[in-house]
C-alpha cells in the first residue's frame, strides 16, 4: 500500500490501445504541463501545454532536456525529475521559473520497469502564480497588519498612560473639590448660622441692613460653590438621579411662593398655572426638578424689572406608565439678544458683558440646568416672547404613581355645593381659586364691588341653606375701600361666614389687624392648594369655624416646635464655631445642648448620658463621625443611645457622601452651612417619633417650658398674678445662675450645687418645669463630683426659653384685653 501510486502506474496495461489513447488524449488537452522523461531527463513525451510553455512543438521538444529548451546549460535549481529518478520516490515542491515569471506546483513520479528499476519520470507542472500572488499579498497584508498592531499597541500604551494621567488629574480634581467644598462650607456655616440668629434678634435698622448684606453675600458664595460642584458632576458623568414618588403641586407651589416673595420686592406679579389634567403625585427626581425650575424662576425675577413672572405646567405626551411635562417660565424682562441665543447654555456665558455687572451671576446656571434636564431624559430651551421678555421651557419625563390623579376623588361631601365668594378685583389668584373650588364642586361666585358682595351674602342668608359661606377678599381691595371690610357689614350678613384676606407674598399683618377687620385668617398669593382647601373647609365645618380667629385657640408662630421639647441634643464637631452656631440654633428651639470636640469625647458621652438626637460631624480628628456612628450601631455597643437618631451635619457635599453617612448607620444628612429652618425641619421629623415615656417633662401647650395652668390650679391664683410672679422669678433665677457660675469658677462645687438646688425649688413652684429638670441634673452633677459647667449653659438656655414663652403669654393676654 505504501507505493500504491507507483504500483498503479506500473500496472497500467500499455498494451491496451484504447486506454492508452484515452489517457494520451486527456494528457494532451489538460492545462497542466505534463512531460515524460527518461532517467537522464531527456523528454520522451511533451503535451500541448508543455510545448506552449517551452515555446516549441511537441515533436521539437522530444529528445531534448527541458533546461536546454529554456536556454540553460544545466538543470534548473530545484528540479524534481532528477531526485525522483535517483531516489525512486515521489517528489513535490513549488518552483519559480524566472524566464516565464511563473510559479508552478511541480510533482514528479518515478516509473519502474519490470525489474523495479526507474525507467522514466512523469512530471506535472500546475500554474500557481495567482495563488502565490494572493499568498504574497496576504503575507504583505499580514506584515502590514502586524506593523499596524505594533503601532496600535504603542498607541494603547500611550492611551493607557494618558488615561492614568487623566485619572490622577481627576482624582486630584475630586480631592480638590471635596476639600474646597469642605473648607468653604465650614466658615460659611458659621457666617450664615450666626447671621440667621442675628437677624432674628432686635437690631437697629442700619445693623439689620448690614446683616442682610452679609447673608446675601454668603448665600451667593454658597450657590457658586454648589454650581461648581454640579458642573463637575455633570462633566464627570457622576450625577446620581432619584426616581421616587413626590407631590408636584406642593413642589411648584413652594417654588412659586418663594419666587413671589422675591418678586414682590420689585413689584412683580407671580402667576402659577397648573393644568388640572397633570397628576399631583408622580415619580421622578424632585430635587433636580426643583433645582431646574428654581434656577429658571430665579433668572426670571433677576432679569425682569416690571411686569410679571409666570410658570405654566402642562402635559405634552402621555402613556400608560408615564408622561412628559412641559414647564414654561415666561417673563416680561429684558429678553435675550438674537446673537446670544445660540451660546446661551454654554458654561460661563453671559449674553451681554454688562449683564454680570448689572445683575450678577456666573453664567453657570443655564448650562447646569440643560445638563440636568438631558441627564433626566428631557430637554431645555428658550424662545423669545412676543412683546418683550422670554420663555424658558423644560420638558421632563415622569412616571405614573397609582392613584396619583385621584387627589380630590371621591368628592369631599363637606365641599359639595358649598358657597365660596371671591373678591379679587381681577387679580391672578382669583382664576386659580375659581378653578380649585370648581374642581371640588363648590358653588363659586365672584364679587366685583362691595355692593355685589353684600347682595351675594343677602341671597345666601335668605336661602334654604344653613348660612355658612367662605369669602376671600384681595388685600389691596381692603386697603383701598372700607366697604370691602367684613367689619362694615351688618351682623346678620356676617353670621356663619368666614372672611379671609388674600395677601401679597412676604406680608405679615399683625393679629390685631385681622381681628379689627373681622377676618378669620389670611392666605397668600399665589395660592397654595392645601392652604386654600383648609380655609374653605374651616368655613364648611361648624367646629372649625368656631375655632378660626379665636385668640385663645391660636398658638405662636412656629408653635409646632413645642413637639420637639424637651430635647437633649449632642453636637459632635471639632470646630468650636460650628458647635456654637448649632447650639445657638438649638437653644432657640428650646433644646438642651451638649458639645463634644471629637469622636472619642462623643463616644464617652454617648456611653453614659442619654440624648434624644445627635448632630454628628463627619470629618473629625481621631475617630471620625462615620466610625463613631458605626460603633454606636454595633451589636457590641453596651452603653446608652444605641438607637438614638444621628444626623450627619457635615461640609461634605459631593456625590456619595450622603450614601456613606446612611451606610454607616446615620439616620439623616444635613449639609453645611446649616440653615435654621432646615435644622428645625430635621429635628421635627426625628423627634416627633419619640415615645411619650422617652420625654422628660410634661408637654403642655408650651412644651413644659411654662406649665401655667397646672401652677394656677396648684397655687390657687389667677393667671395674671402668676405671670407677675414669673417675671420676678426670672430676675431672681438669673441672679442665682450668676452665683452658680461664680462658685464654679472658684471650684466651690458645694456652693454651685446649693445654688442649683435653690433654683430647682423656685422653678418647681412657678411651673418652670424645663428649668427645674435642668437644675436637678446640675445639682446631681456637682454633688457627685462631676463637671456641671455644661449644665450652666443648659440652664441659661432654658431660662431664656422661659422668658420667651412668658412674653408670648403676656402678649396673648393683652390681645384679649384689647378686644
Amino acid at each position: 500500500m505504501k507505493n500504491s501510486r507507483q504500483s498503479g502506474i506500473e500496472r497500467i496495461p500499455f498494451s491496451g490501445e484504447d486506454v492508452v489513447s484515452f489517457l494520451l488524449s486527456y494528457i494532451g488537452e489538460t492545462d497542466d504541463i505534463v512531460t515524460v522523461k527518461d532517467k537522464d531527463l531527456v523528454i520522451l513525451y511533451l503535451n500541448r501545454a508543455g510545448a506552449a510553455f517551452l515555446g516549441v512543438s511537441p515533436e521539437e521538444g522530444k529528445g531534448r532536456r527541458c533546461f536546454e529548451v529554456l536556454g540553460r546549460k544545466k538543470p534548473c535549481v530545484g528540479c524534481l525529475s532528477g531526485p525522483a529518478a535517483e531516489t525512486g520516490r515521489f517528489q513535490f515542491r513549488e518552483v519559480f521559473i524566472p524566464e516565464r515569471n511563473t510559479w508552478f506546483e511541480v510533482k514528479s513520479w518515478p516509473v519502474r520497469n519490470a525489474d523495479g528499476e526507474t525507467a522514466a519520470v512523469v512530471e506535472v507542472l500546475r500554474d500557481c502564480s495567482e495563488r502565490k500572488k494572493a499568498e504574497e499579498e496576504l503575507a504583505g497584508a499580514v506584515t502590514r497588519l502586524e506593523a499596524k498592531n505594533r503601532e496600535l499597541e504603542e498607541e494603547r500604551k500611550r492611551a493607557e498612560g494618558l488615561a492614568e494621567e487623566a485619572g490622577r488629574a481627576e482624582r486630584v480634581k475630586s480631592a480638590f473639590l471635596a476639600n474646597m467644598s469642605h473648607e468653604i462650607r465650614t466658615p460659611l456655616n458659621g457666617i450664615l448660622g450666626m447671621t440667621d440668629l442675628l437677624l432674628d434678634s432686635p437690631m437697629a435698622k442700619e445693623q439689620e441692613e448690614c446683616a442682610e448684606t452679609i447673608q446675601r453675600s454668603a448665600e451667593h458664595l454658597l450657590s457658586l460653590v454648589d454650581e461648581i460642584l454640579d458642573l463637575s458632576k455633570l462633566e464627570a458623568g457622576k450625577l446620581v438621579l432619584e426616581s421616587v414618588p413626590f407631590d408636584l403641586r406642593e413642589m411648584v407651589e413652594d417654588l412659586v411662593t418663594e419666587t413671589a416673595v422675591r418678586g414682590a420686592e420689585k413689584g412683580l406679579d407671580t402667576v402659577l398655572s397648573l393644568d388640572p389634567s397633570v397628576p399631583s403625585v408622580l415619580r421622578g427626581d424632585p430635587v433636580r426638578t426643583r433645582q431646574i425650575l428654581g434656577n429658571l424662576l430665579g433668572n426670571a425675577v433677576k432679569f425682569t424689572l416690571s411686569g410679571e413672572v409666570r410658570l405654566d405646567v402642562s402635559s405634552v405626551d402621555s402613556g400608560l406608565t408615564g408622561f412628559v411635562l412641559r414647564f414654561s417660565v415666561s417673563d416680561t424682562g429684558i429678553g435675550v439678544p438674537e446673537n446670544a441665543a445660540g451660546a446661551l447654555f454654554q458654561p460661563f456665558f453671559q449674553g451681554d458683558p454688562s449683564t454680570t455687572r448689572r445683575f450678577g451671576g456666573t453664567g453657570l446656571g443655564l448650562s447646569i440646568c440643560r445638563g440636568l434636564a438631558e441627564a433626566m431624559g428631557g430637554s431645555l430651551g428658550m424662545t423669545p416672547r412676543s412683546g418683550g421678555g422670554s420663555v424658558f421651557w423644560c420638558e421632563l419625563p415622569f412616571g405614573r404613581v397609582p392613584f396619583g390623579e385621584a387627589e380630590d376623588l371621591p368628592v369631599d361631601q363637606r365641599l359639595l355645593g358649598f358657597p365660596v365668594i371671591l373678591a379679587g378685583g381681577g387679580a391672578s389668584w382669583q382664576t386659580e381659586a375659581s378653578g380649585l373650588a370648581g374642581k371640588w364642586l363648590c358653588s363659586v361666585r365672584t364679587a366685583d364691588s362691595p355692593e355685589d358682595l353684600r347682595s351675594l351674602l343677602e341671597k345666601r342668608s335668605g336661602g334654604d341653606g344653613d348660612g355658612r359661606c367662605a369669602v376671600f377678599v384681595d388685600r389691596e381691595l381692603l386697603r383701598k375701600e372700607a366697604g370691602w371690610s367684613p367689619s362694615a357689614l351688618p351682623a346678620d350678613l356676617r353670621r356663619g361666614v368666614l372672611f379671609f384676606s388674600v395677601d401679597p407674598p412676604g406680608t405679615f399683618p399683625e393679629t390685631g389687624y385681622l381681628l379689627r377687620e373681622g377676618l378669620a385668617g389670611r392666605i397668600t398669593s399665589p395660592l397654595r392648594r392645601g392652604v386654600f382647601r383648609e380655609a374653605v373647609l374651616s368655613a364648611a365645618e361648624t367646629d372649625r369655624g368656631k375655632r378660626q380667629g379665636s385668640p385663645g385657640g391660636s398658638e405662636p408662630a412656629g408653635s409646632f416646635r413645642s413637639a420637639l421639647l424637651p430635647a437633649r441634643v449632642l453636637i459632635a464637631d471639632d470646630s468650636r464655631v460650628n458647635r456654637k452656631v448649632a447650639a445657638r440654633m438649638l437653644q432657640k428651639l428650646g433644646c438642651s445642648v451638649t458639645g463634644a470636640a471629637d469622636g472619642e469625647e462623643a463616644l464617652r458621652m454617648l456611653q453614659t448620658e442619654r440624648f434624644d438626637i445627635v448632630l454628628m460631624d463627619v470629618q473629625m480628628p481621631g475617630k471620625d463621625g462615620l466610625e463613631v456612628t458605626s460603633a454606636l450601631r454595633s451589636q457590641k455597643w453596651t452603653g446608652c443611645n444605641g438607637s438614638v437618631p444621628v444626623i450627619a451635619m457635615t461640609a461634605h457635599a459631593l456625590p456619595g457622601d450622603r450614601e456613606k453617612c446612611l451606610a454607616a448607620g446615620m439616620d439623616d444628612y444635613l449639609p453645611k452651612p446649616v440653615r435654621f429652618r432646615d435644622l428645625e425641619e430635621k429635628l421635627s421629623v426625628h423627634l416627633s417619633r419619640r415615645r411619650p415615656e422617652e420625654i422628660d417633662a410634661p408637654a403642655e401647650g408650651t412644651g413644659g417650658v411654662y406649665c401655667r395652668e397646672e401652677a394656677v390650679l396648684r397655687l390657687n391664683i389667677d393667671g395674671e398674678e402668676l405671670d407677675a410672679l414669673a417675671g420676678e422669678y426670672l430676675e431672681d433665677a438669673l441672679e442665682i445662675l450668676d452665683r452658680m457660675a461664680d462658685a464654679e469658677e472658684r471650684g466651690d462645687e458645694k456652693a454651685a450645687a446649693d445654688a442649683a438646688h435653690t433654683l430647682k425649688g423656685m422653678s418647681a413652684n412657678i411651673g418652670a418645669e424645663r428649668v427645674r429638670a435642668a437644675a436637678l441634673r446640675a445639682e446631681r452633677s456637682w454633688r457627685e463630683g462631676g463637671n456641671g459647667a455644661s449644665m450652666a449653659d443648659v440652664l441659661r438656655a432654658e431660662l431664656r426659653n422661659f422668658g420667651n414663652v412668658l412674653g408670648w403669654v403676656r402678649e396673648r393676654r393683652d390681645l384679649r384685653e384689647d378686644r
